[in-house]
């Protein structure tokens, strides 16, 4: 509920996203630059009301957390869109880079702000690559991650409450620092349950809700006639 209510959020206040994209379609720079700093704003200003991280209000505060997030992407698509990748090792050194600053940044304990940031410079540069021609990504094992990868995205938050607190009650740890391996262990264990979920939820329903649209298309010239 969390998930689909902060996507409607999102929904509804496109126009507002788009009215600043387009506003600034022909500065993709400065949106992101404006994009950044919004972001790390937020999440200081929140941190400093709250008292706790706006990553760790995904389901308290879906919808606002949503926001910075969903501005960044918006002006990393105009930037992608306004300057096409051409330097195909460029882009794979930006997604290297990026990804090395994600994990130094999570193992540093740095601002959860910057760890998102570097996140969406990561995925900006990996559709670099995809532009300039790399085929690194259409690997089929890549390829299945992504078809299974909103599975990932809605199986993520339930599976972690599960993890985190089963590992801390039998290992009597401190849920706040779980160690490394156990990290490891839990991403590892998204991929399998992602897939379940797949197979045997989302493909199912997806393709009964496609015989139902086709069902209504097929009744409509009939209905039409009549």
């Amino acid at each position: 509920s969390w998930s689909i209510s902060a996507e409607w959020f999102a929904y509804l206040t496109f126009p507002l996203f788009a009215w600043a994209a387009l506003a600034l379609k022909d500065r993709p720079l400065v949106a992101v630059a404006l994009a950044v700093a919004f972001l790390t704003g937020l999440y200081a200003a929140f941190q400093s009301l709250a008292g706790f991280s706006l990553t760790q209000a995904t389901i308290q505060w879906g919808a606002l957390r949503i926001v910075p997030c969903f501005a960044l992407g918006c002006a990393l698509h105009a930037l992608w869109r306004a300057r096409p990748a051409q330097n195909r090792p460029a882009a794979l050194a930006g997604a290297a880079i990026s990804g090395a600053v994600v994990l130094a940044a999570a193992a540093g304990g740095a601002p959860d702000a910057l760890i998102v940031i570097a996140l969406g410079a990561l995925i900006f540069f990996l559709a670099r690559m995809a532009q300039a021609g790399s085929e690194v990504l259409g690997q089929r094992p890549l390829v299945y991650l992504g078809e299974i990868s909103y599975s990932v995205y809605m199986i993520c938050v339930p599976w972690k409450i599960v993890f985190v607190n089963g590992a801390s009650k039998i290992l009597q740890l401190n849920d706040e620092h779980l160690p490394l391996w156990l990290w490891l262990v839990f991403l590892a264990g998204v991929v399998p349950l992602a897939a379940a979920s797949y197979h045997l939820i989302e493909k199912p329903a997806r393709d009964r809700m496609k015989l139902w649209a086709d069902a209504w298309s097929a009744r409509r010239p009939s209905a039409a006639r009549a």
